[in-house]
């Protein structure tokens, strides 16, 4: 499937994750009902700490890694909130793929993984048993696609297009659909009349599917075999249909095709920065670098020492060497005099018998020459992720989620920044950030707060007049309310310093 698709992240809804009973974050362009804008959708999320900002990048990163056909995160586990047995995370997208719009909402349910999978499903018997190593992790419980296409004025109402479940593992709801379906994979068969078997051979393909990717912890939409089953399924739909299965077929066509489209999007546009990643930069020791390359231009994450040596594969230097060109281009602007290099150090062979290349990365800043990893953890981190911003800044379907975007960036320069890609990128960054600045710069509605409130724990402020300073119009609401949710748990400094003060004693006498 050729790239051709534009998809937008609308909405962000959490339920039970972490300290989030319920939240729901929407993007600026949908709240402005600009549905399929191509130009800059930048969101920052802002609050206490401990409020569930950061919620929303690790959800996201589930949500990539799930679309992405990858394998749930071992440490998702960690995410279902407290008394509670699953969690829910749901995003809704618009796709635009030039012979359709649609929404497409995709809702996945987490749960601990307690029991054994029994699936039975009529006359096909299937059983996988927990392992003592599986006990403590999480599984998906089920999955569901909602699908409406634009008319031209609104989209139609969201409609369950289909739904997988661990409690029927060898088939999806609606049942019309998973009939319809199974009809179609028949037709593919080497016999000529559609007997019971052939039905049975339709159930046996899609439930193996399934059975399959619950046992790997993968989407059984967006795992390999899901996405070639609905590629299978989509191309067989083009086949002559008579005038009473037309509207159905061209739907169904519609909704597989932008089922597909999530699956490119995440593998390709989707870039998700989290707190490991910045992490790993404060530790000195190695560079997580984000690089465009191959036909789609796939953005891929790879990990380089900043201070010692270490070998690469020629095809691999050649795209590190290419992604520290874009580097090159922009980092000078930002960071005044600052320039990158590889040095090349001699070839190895490797343990397969194959030709390395040991490379060392090097920062210049005229004449001095030192190993990249000497410079600010600010510095590095603006170079990790410059690759991915050229992407947001040149495609439209591109997206950056960034945790603590401000994280070791000087206040004016991260306003810069934004302010650039405001004004003329065309794709979408959601960062969360405790650096105020861009609230002076940002539209009101490209910033929302994280309150007190689990059970609501995202709202924008209400009421404000255009000449209002958001920043000024915080720190007041903040120390006097007026707010629907409360966005700051309260704090007292005097009993802050008795704290202190008492943890002090403990300090210097060895007990309170």
């Amino acid at each position: 499937m050729k790239r051709t698709s534009i998809v937008r992240i609308q909405q962000i809804e959490l339920r039970n994750f972490k300290n989030v009973e319920h939240g729901i974050v929407t993007m600026p362009a949908f709240l402005n009902k600009e549905y399929f804008l191509n130009s800059s959708d930048i969101l920052g999320i802002y609050g206490q700490n401990g409020t569930g900002k950061t919620a929303i990048v690790e959800a996201m990163e589930i949500i990539k890694s799930l679309l992405s056909g990858n394998p749930l995160p071992v440490e998702a586990t960690d995410y279902i909130s407290k008394n509670h047995d699953f969690c829910t995370i749901s995003v809704l997208f618009t796709v635009d793929n030039g012979a359709a719009q649609s929404q497409v909402e995709y809702s996945v349910n987490i749960k601990h993984n307690t029991t054994q999978l029994n699936v039975r499903n009529d006359s096909i018997n299937f059983e996988m048993r927990t392992n003592s190593t599986e006990k403590n992790q999480c599984i998906i419980d089920s999955e569901k696609i909602r699908f409406s296409l634009w008319d031209g004025s609104k989209f139609g109402t969201l409609k369950e297009y289909m739904t997988f479940s661990s409690e029927k593992v060898g088939q999806f709801t609606p049942s019309s659909r998973y009939k319809r379906f199974i009809r179609i994979i028949d037709k593919n068969l080497e016999t000529s009349s559609q007997t019971n078997s052939n039905i049975l051979e339709g159930k046996i393909q899609i439930a193996t599917n399934a059975l399959i990717a619950q046992k790997e912890r993968r989407s059984a939409i967006f795992s390999r075999t899901g996405q070639d089953f609905i590629k299978q399924t989509g191309d067989d739909i083009l086949a002559p249909v008579d005038d009473n299965t037309k509207d159905a077929s061209l739907y169904d066509l519609h909704a597989l095709t932008s089922i597909m489209s999530l699956n490119i999007y995440a593998r390709t546009d989707l870039s998700v920065i989290s707190n490991i990643h910045s992490g790993m930069i404060n530790t000195k020791e190695t560079l997580p670098l984000t690089i465009v390359y191959g036909e789609l231009n796939r953005q891929h994450h790879i990990n380089l020492s900043l201070r010692e040596t270490f070998v690469l594969r020629p095809l691999a230097s050649d795209i590190v060497k290419k992604a520290f060109e874009i580097i090159n281009i922009v980092i000078p602007k930002i960071i005044p005099n600052l320039s990158l290099e590889i040095k090349e150090l001699g070839t190895e062979i490797l343990q397969d018998g194959t030709e390395g290349i040991r490379i060392q990365l090097l920062s210049r800043r005229g004449d001095v020459l030192l190993p990249l990893g000497y410079e600010s953890s600010g510095i590095i981190k603006i170079i990790s992720i410059v690759n991915a911003l050229v992407c947001v800044y040149r495609n439209p379907s591109s997206c950056l989620i960034v945790d603590e975007l401000d994280a070791g960036i000087f206040e004016y320069l991260l306003g810069e920044l934004l302010s650039v890609f405001k004004k003329n990128a065309q794709g979408q960054i959601i960062f969360t950030s405790h650096n105020l600045r861009p609230l002076e710069l940002l539209d009101k509605s490209s910033i929302m707060f994280s309150t007190a409130n689990p059970q609501n724990r995202y709202a924008r402020v209400k009421h404000l007049k255009k000449n209002n300073n958001l920043r000024d119009v915080y720190f007041r609401r903040i120390q006097l309310g007026g707010e629907q949710e409360e966005l700051y748990m309260e704090t007292d400094s005097i009993e802050i310093a008795r704290a202190f003060r008492k943890a002090s004693k403990v300090e210097n006498n060895g007990s309170i």
